[in-house]
């Protein structure tokens, strides 16, 4: 036959009483649960500014909401002040920013807070965490 295309034969079907073998099933692999959150929060004051804006406000509050629960003392690392300032000039605007922080916090965290001078911290910033959690201590 001319033009005519073979088609092949179609391999012989399993006979119906043999089942399909079915995939193999995976074993379950053992994975590690996510790390847990640390509850720190990071503020950011305007430069040479003692007060936190609105926003860093409501940010405190979140973080101050969430401290209360855990026990234990809670750390504020105050980073330095930006731009030219001297060793006092710096340990003064700490001082004040580390008053504005506590200021926001409710009286029985006040009562377990420590405040700390972390020049290792970007400038214009502080950073709140529970004691525990601490690396700068460990």
């Amino acid at each position: 036959m001319r033009g005519a295309t073979e088609v092949p034969e179609a391999a012989p079907s399993a006979p119906p009483s043999v089942a399909p073998v079915a995939a193999p099933v995976p074993e379950p692999v053992e994975t590690q649960a996510p790390p847990v959150p640390l509850l720190e929060t990071l503020l950011r004051f305007a430069p040479a500014s003692a007060k936190l804006s609105s926003v860093e406000m409501l940010k405190l509050t979140l973080a101050a909401h969430k401290l209360a629960a855990q026990p234990g003392p809670v750390r504020i690392l105050m980073g330095p002040g930006e731009g030219a300032l001297s060793p006092a000039q710096t340990m003064a605007l700490v001082m004040q920013r580390g008053a504005s922080v506590k200021a926001a916090l409710p009286k029985d965290l006040v009562a377990r807070a420590e405040l700390h001078y972390s020049p290792s911290l970007s400038p214009d910033t502080a950073v709140l965490r529970p004691s525990a959690a601490d690396p700068e201590l460990q």
